[in-house]
C-alpha cells in the first residue's frame, strides 16, 4: 500500500492521540516545532507589504507601540508557557504542524513512530464487526438493556476490587 501524505498525517495524529508520555511528546514537538517556526518565519510579498504599511502608520503616530522591555517580558512569558505545555496543547501543536509541514518531514516522523502506530492500530474482524452491528441494532430497537454510565463505573470498580456478585 502506497501511503499518501494525508495518510501519513492521519496515522501520526492517531498515534499521537494515544501517547501520554509527556517527555516523548515534548521531544517530538521539539523536532517538528523547528520546522513550523521556519515555515511561519518566511514572509510573502503581501506580508512584507502589510509590515511596511504598519511601519509607516507607526511612524506617523497612528498605532500603538510597546517598549523593548514589554516585548521581552511577553516573549519570556510565552516561552515559559511553551515549556510547561500540557499534553493536549502539545498534541494540538503537533496536529497543526503536520498539516503544513513538507512531505519528507511527515515521512520522517512517521518512520520514527511507525512501530507505535502499528502497535496501537486495532483490526476488527468481520465477526466482531457483525457482533457490534447486532448490538447497536438491538440498542436502537430497544431490545438491549442498557445502564447509566455511573452504574457502569460502579460495576467496573466492584470487579476491579474483586467484590462483584
Amino acid at each position: 500500500m502506497i501511503m499518501t501524505i494525508t495518510n501519513f498525517k492521519e496515522n501520526i495524529n492517531k498515534v499521537i492521540n494515544n501517547i501520554n508520555d509527556k517527555s516523548f511528546l515534548e521531544a517530538v514537538y521539539t523536532i517538528v516545532a523547528k520546522k513550523a517556526k521556519k515555515l511561519h518565519s518566511e514572509l510573502t510579498p503581501a506580508m512584507k507589504h502589510e509590515l511596511d504599511t504598519r511601519k509607516d502608520s507607526h511612524k506617523k503616530g497612528k498605532s500603538k507601540s510597546s517598549s523593548w522591555q514589554n516585548v521581552k517580558k511577553a516573549a519570556l512569558k510565552n516561552e515559559i508557557m511553551t515549556a510547561t505545555m500540557d499534553i493536549t496543547a502539545i498534541r494540538r501543536q503537533l496536529h497543526n504542524y503536520l498539516e503544513v509541514v513538507e512531505d519528507k518531514k511527515v515521512k520522517a516522523i512517521y518512520t520514527m513512530l511507525e512501530s507505535a502506530i502499528k502497535e496501537s492500530s486495532v483490526t476488527y474482524t468481520s465477526e466482531l464487526k457483525a457482533s457490534l452491528d447486532e448490538r447497536y441494532a438491538d440498542y436502537k430497537n430497544g431490545k438491549a438493556k442498557t445502564i447509566a454510565g455511573a452504574a457502569s463505573r460502579k460495576r467496573i470498580q466492584k470487579i476491579l476490587k474483586g467484590n462483584y456478585k
